[in-house]
């Protein structure tokens, strides 16, 4: 008996090491997606401010979703600069469920807008897999200037190239700042503050992280 409380008390100590020792801390985001901090390197660059390693996963459903959206997104980019109404192929899953008219990207759900710098984004329009899709007009390989470089000729290769962008899941740097309670980016050597809004996922990250980090 002793010999089995002893192996339940070290089990325990074990998975609380295991858990101690992950260098990421996972927030739970809208259909089964997160959003993962790098704790353990961080890096502190100002009084109460902190760089942090930050990277989004994505659900497999809106994956699968997003992909089949890319080719008819794709030839959007022959179309003029402006807001349209989404076809049925991106209807797929039948009538909209998301009707938030004050989404991040600032189109309502079921919206395409054709931008001038190359870019077509997209809200989706369901909820239990929302958020936007952008595809570049532009093949992978252009290294200028941001620009519609889409023609039927090259159609093959940028939809190619908007799938595999897709399944990258890049580590990006997030800029916190626990003194004032606001994130930024840093943009041609300065970081830019945004105040983060009460309730927001922003603001609950911020001070989960601040908690670790000022300790």
């Amino acid at each position: 008996m002793k010999s089995l409380f002893l192996f339940i008390v070290l089990s325990f100590f074990w998975i609380n090491v295991s858990l101690a020792e992950s260098s990421w801390i996972k927030f739970p985001l809208q259909g089964d997606e997160t959003a993962n901090f790098n704790i353990k390197t961080s890096k502190e660059f100002g009084p109460n401010q902190y760089i942090v390693e930050q990277v989004f996963t994505k659900n497999n459903k809106k994956n699968l979703y997003e992909k089949n959206s890319i080719e008819t997104l794709v030839r959007f980019c022959g179309k003029k600069v402006g807001l349209y109404n989404a076809p049925k192929k991106l209807l797929s899953r039948g009538k909209i469920t998301n009707f938030n008219s004050k989404t991040s990207s600032g189109i309502k759900p079921g919206e395409i807008k054709v931008f001038k710098g190359g870019v077509v984004l997209f809200e989706i329009p369901y909820i239990d897999i929302e958020g936007s899709v952008h595809v570049f007009c532009m093949p992978a390989s252009y290294k200028g200037k941001m620009q519609n470089l889409y023609t039927p000729e090259k159609e093959k290769i940028i939809i190619r190239d908007n799938i595999q962008r897709l399944y990258q899941e890049n580590t990006t740097e997030r800029y916190i700042d626990c003194r004032r309670n606001m994130w930024g980016n840093k943009l041609s050597d300065k970081v830019h503050w945004i105040p983060l809004k009460p309730g927001s996922n922003g603001e609950i990250w911020n001070t989960e992280l601040c908690k670790i980090l000022d300790d």
